[in-house]
Formats: structure tokens, C-alpha cells, sequence
């Protein structure tokens, strides 16, 4: 057995002659001007990883230039991450699973420690953050919020994220409107789905109007809407957001924050 297999033991046994398989998961819409570098840098990083990208209607050259590049490329037509993502965890076989963007701003060496520290102490989710080295490293939109989720979840990722969500099951008819646009409110997002809680729409402070299809509000107009719970998704926000929600009438004993357990 070679280092590396020995490190890899903490979920799977020791001396197993099959090591975990792990896909690297790339959505991306017309990502033609980075996904090249991006499949190679993780191809390095993750040699032992096969790699998806999983177009969304691109309108440049992004499916050619990463089926050059030597990843496996699917499409989702449905239009939206979420959408993607959710065909992504459908599809895809593996037992660990490093989700990240198409756009070139993920440091793919870090990878390596990242899954290694997974397997070796059976954590179910590894986080890391995006720091910006250069203020053009993110597009528009990618600056504030953003995360990588190297969503390395053996077997389910949602497992976790039901877990965590346990208090919501039992209530039929559950309502939950969901604060944050990021990746995590979009985990959170399938999650719900997953066990048949209605999401009645996302709370943030941009302008958008929509987000994985559901309506978008601002913190002061939420107290609007109907909803059983308000699930803070946003782990950089959480208590920012909680204080605007009880300033606008949410109840503190109706609003949740989605944290990891030690």
C-alpha cells in the first residue's frame, strides 16, 4: 500500500484494494477564458480524480475547450446552478466529491489537503475559503459571500445538511424561507428538497429579483411573507442577518442558523 492509500483510511478500511473514487464537479456557463486552466490544475492537484464539467447553455467555447482539456462533459439545460448541481450529485458515482467553479479562482493544490483531511478523520465536509489575490480574480457578483465548497461528502453530501436540518422534520406542511445566496443556501436549498420542505424563497441584500427559481427579498420585507422558519444559510453572515430579521418582526425562536458541528 502506497503513502498515499495509507493516508486515505479514516471512512474506508485499511488495506482496501479500491481506494475511494473522487470527482472533481465543475458547473459552468461560458467559462471558455478559464476552464482549460482549471481542468489541468486540478488534474495535477487530484491525478487519481476524474473530472466533470457540466455546461448550462454556454454560448462560447467552453464544452470544446474542457473536452480538449481531458474532462468528462455533460449538459444541464435547465438553466440555473442549482439545477446543475442537483444533476451533478444525480449523476455522478463517487465517494468523495470536490465541488468547485469553472472560473479559475479555486486554488487547486490545496485540494489534495482537503480531501486527505476528509478521508483521514471521516469528516463528512471540508469548507475552504476564496480569498481574492487580484481585484479582477472575481467576476462581478463573486466578491462578497462566496465560498468554496469542496462539497467532499462520503456517500450523500446531504446528509449532513439533514442533520443539521433535523428540527424541521416532523411538521407537515413546513415552510422555509432561506437567508443567503451562496453555495451554502444552495446545499441548503437541495437539502429541503430532499425531504419535501417547501422553500418559500430566498432573503438577501441584492437586487435580484430571483434565485434557484424562488423570490428574492430583502431582511425588512420578509416579515411579509408566509413561512414556518427562516433558515440562515450564510456562514459568514449569520449574525448580521439574524438581527435584521428580528429588527423586521421574525420572531428569534423562527429563525435558524446552518452551522457545522466539531
Amino acid at each position: 500500500m502506497t503513502t498515499h492509500e495509507q493516508r486515505m483510511t479514516g471512512r474506508f478500511e485499511v488495506g482496501t484494494l479500491q481506494p475511494p473514487r473522487i470527482a472533481v464537479l465543475i458547473p459552468c456557463y461560458n467559462e471558455a477564458e478559464a476552464i482549460g486552466s482549471v481542468i489541468r490544475d486540478f488534474a495535477a492537484a487530484l491525478p487519481e480524480a476524474s473530472i466533470y464539467v457540466y455546461d448550462n447553455n454556454s454560448r462560447d467555447r467552453t464544452r470544446e475547450i474542457a473536452a480538449a482539456a481531458g474532462a468528462i462533459v455533460r449538459t444541464e439545460t435547465f438553466q440555473g446552478k442549482g439545477n446543475v448541481v442537483r444533476r451533478m450529485f444525480a449523476d455522478v458515482e463517487a465517494e468523495v466529491y470536490v465541488l468547485v467553479d469553472g472560473d479559475g479562482t479555486y486554488h487547486a493544490p490545496s485540494a489534495r489537503g482537503m480531501v486527505d483531511d476528509l478521508l483521514t478523520n471521516s469528516l463528512d465536509m471540508v469548507n475552504g475559503a476564496r480569498v481574492p489575490v487580484a481585484a479582477a480574480a472575481f467576476r462581478p457578483g463573486h466578491v462578497l459571500g462566496n465560498r468554496m465548497l469542496t462539497g467532499t461528502v462520503a456517500l450523500i453530501f446531504g446528509d449532513r445538511l439533514k442533520d443539521m436540518l433535523s428540527s424541521l422534520e416532523g411538521t407537515q406542511g413546513q415552510r422555509v424561507a432561506i437567508c443567503g445566496t451562496g453555495e451554502v443556501a444552495e446545499l441548503a436549498y437541495l437539502a429541503l428538497r430532499e425531504m419535501n420542505i417547501d422553500c418559500v424563497g430566498f432573503v438577501d441584500g441584492t437586487v435580484r429579483d430571483t434565485f434557484l427559481s424562488c423570490p428574492v427579498s430583502s431582511p425588512d420585507r420578509i416579515a411579509g411573507w408566509q413561512f414556518d422558519r427562516v433558515l440562515i444559510a450564510d456562514l459568514d453572515h449569520a449574525a448580521t442577518y439574524e438581527e435584521q430579521l428580528v429588527r423586521s418582526g421574525v420572531p428569534r425562536d423562527k429563525v435558524l442558523k446552518l452551522g457545522l458541528r466539531q
